[in-house]
């Protein structure tokens, strides 16, 4: 079994013949991960610099905010990783019969 990259996982799931994000447009997929890619980095930021106060509960909203946003990227994740699992299993009872190999 091989290990495959981010960038290999990434491209399974943003390709523009089979796009994950093909019903918002046509090749959206690279620019919806790179939106959320940005937000998740933006938003570990957003929570190391509230952590590092004395009075957490002073940024109570920029955690709860937060926390809305970490389950959107969680969500825009578990879609890719279904959609590239759709991908890579056999879509006919033929296919199913060397399923092992």
């Amino acid at each position: 079994m091989t290990w495959l990259s981010i960038s290999q996982l990434v491209e399974s799931a943003t390709k523009d013949t089979n796009d994950a994000f093909n019903f918002l447009r046509d090749g959206a997929g690279k620019f919806v991960f790179d939106i959320f890619l940005s937000l998740y980095i933006g938003l570990l930021f957003v929570v190391l610099v509230c952590s590092l106060g004395n009075r957490p509960q002073g940024s109570k909203w920029a955690y709860t905010i937060s926390m809305f946003l970490f389950g959107l990227c969680n969500i825009i994740t578990t879609w890719c990783a279904a959609f590239t699992v759709y991908l890579a299993v056999p879509h006919d009872v033929s296919g199913w019969k060397n399923f092992p190999q």
